[in-house]
């Protein structure tokens, strides 16, 4: 697997509000042309968002866009990600 740290989506916009102590949300605006290299807009693509949380002296918290309901949480579910389109 190749990496590329210095990487930014271009255009990335990212909201996030925690109306509650016990609740988040996040919501993402992704420009296909930032992601697709070049690939049609009208295509389909497999995807997933995660995010771990270890709090010190606190109980981990592991969420996801498309849960993959591992036991113990497992990311790497690729039949459980969701679909992005475009719009």
């Amino acid at each position: 697997m190749l990496s590329d740290a210095a990487w930014n989506a271009a255009g990335l916009v990212a909201r996030v509000a925690r109306p509650r102590a016990d609740l988040w949300r996040a919501e993402l605006s992704i420009p296909w042309s930032s992601i697709a290299l070049g690939a049609p807009a009208s295509d389909a693509w497999r995807a997933n968002f995660f995010r771990v949380e270890r709090p010190r002296g606190g109980l981990p918290e592991f969420s996801a866009w498309s849960p993959t309901h591992a036991d113990p949480p497992d990311f790497h579910k690729p039949a459980r990600f969701g679909v992005l389109l475009t719009s």
